[in-house]
């Protein structure tokens, strides 16, 4: 089987140096808006801007250049990808205040530890209270390129590594303590096709291995356990390798299958995660691969796990492609990225679950989160 690597979609090269500086520092401006509608979503403008708005697309306010922006689930952080110069992770914090709302820019963080190569970067997640913020990057050793996997604490502005391997998606705990859950597997493991899930609390400590056969990856930690893809059958000339959907305990009990679909390997969007639960953990949206390895297609499917049995629906739009990018908290809302004919992302728009006609919230935007 192809490395994952060979799946995943890398992150731009950045500078060579990547880096930890000290203390949040405020940003010379602070901008007004009105009330009341608080920022739920964030993009990136055509221009390379990240751009923050309310939750319909109005209100759009204007933080800096940068990729890979996420909105923190309480709309109080946006963390962004920079390059103005030398690379960084730019935090960018709202603070609510009476009657209005404004934006204040910080820098958290500045890439550039000796041992880190510099070239991949990929922010992951943040945690459920907004704190923390997971996030990938490659370090150099003897051995050549190593990903690390690490945790940034943004109050008190310290770095912990989990661990390292290579990494196919992390998510957090949807409740305190913070913890963690990955898919991670050395170079060796992959190639035997084997990528196990471990739990670790956010420090890195405590680790536990939940699965030990079978390549896992993208999980995502919902109210009822850990929902993940795995490899079912190998790909062949004429078609993709094949993935399922499952979902496993917290502590690695309960382990079972939950669909029987035609899917080839998970996409992940601009935040590194392919699949997305609403805040019940009832209701899922996932991007996976067309199986037919001569379509360059990417297929949305959505599932209701509150019931009996599963079911599972893959999404049609009428000859336009979309990738999802996220799920409202109660399930209500898809938000899509709209792609164009050579697969960039040209729009930003949302799909009730029931399904329908897709809304355009921004034009000419990609790469979008929210926490609505």
């Amino acid at each position: 089987m192809a490395r994952r690597r060979l799946w995943r979609t890398r992150t731009p090269r950045l500078a060579p140096a990547l880096l930890l500086a000290g203390a949040l520092t405020a940003c010379s401006h602070a901008r007004m808006i009105a009330a009341p509608s608080q920022f739920a979503l964030v993009y990136r403008a055509p221009s390379g801007n990240v751009v923050l708005a309310s939750v319909d697309g109005a209100g759009a306010r204007r933080l800096g250049v940068g990729t890979q922006a996420l909105l923190a689930p309480n709309g109080s952080r946006v963390a962004a990808l920079s390059n103005g110069g030398t690379a960084s992770l730019t935090i960018y914090q709202t603070e609510i205040a009476k009657h209005a709302e404004r934006v204040l820019s910080h820098v958290a963080l500045r890439l550039g530890r000796p041992d880190w190569s510099g070239e991949h970067v990929q922010l992951l997640a943040w945690s459920p209270d907004s704190r923390l913020l997971a996030l990938s990057a490659d370090s150099l050793s003897a051995n050549g390129e190593q990903p690390e996997l690490l945790v940034l604490n943004t109050v008190s502005d310290t770095l912990s590594t989990i661990a390292a391997g290579d990494f196919l998606g992390a998510s957090f705990a949807p409740g305190l303590p913070d913890r963690l859950v990955y898919a991670a597997a050395s170079i060796d493991q992959l190639d035997d096709n084997t990528v196990p899930l471990f739990t670790a609390s956010a420090n890195g400590s405590d680790r536990r291995q939940l699965t030990r056969t079978g390549l896992a990856a993208d999980p995502v930690w919902g109210a009822a356990g850990i929902v993940f893809a795995r490899l079912s059958r190998l790909g062949s000339p004429t078609s993709a390798p094949r993935y399922q959907l499952w979902l496993i305990g917290a502590h690695g009990r309960g382990l079972r299958r939950l669909t029987h679909i035609a899917a080839g390997p998970p996409v992940p969007d601009a935040a590194g995660a392919a699949l997305s639960l609403s805040a019940s953990g009832t209701r899922l949206v996932a991007n996976f691969a067309s199986p037919n390895p001569n379509v360059s297609a990417i297929d949305v499917w959505t599932v209701e796990l509150a019931r009996a049995r599963t079911i599972v629906h893959r999404l049609t739009f009428n000859g336009a492609q979309f990738i999802a990018q996220g799920l409202s908290r109660r399930g209500g809302r898809i938000l899509l990225s709209a792609l164009d004919s050579a697969g960039k992302q040209a729009a930003v728009e949302s799909l009730p679950w029931a399904g329908g006609q897709p809304g355009l919230l921004v034009a000419g935007g990609a790469g979008p989160s929210w926490n609505r």
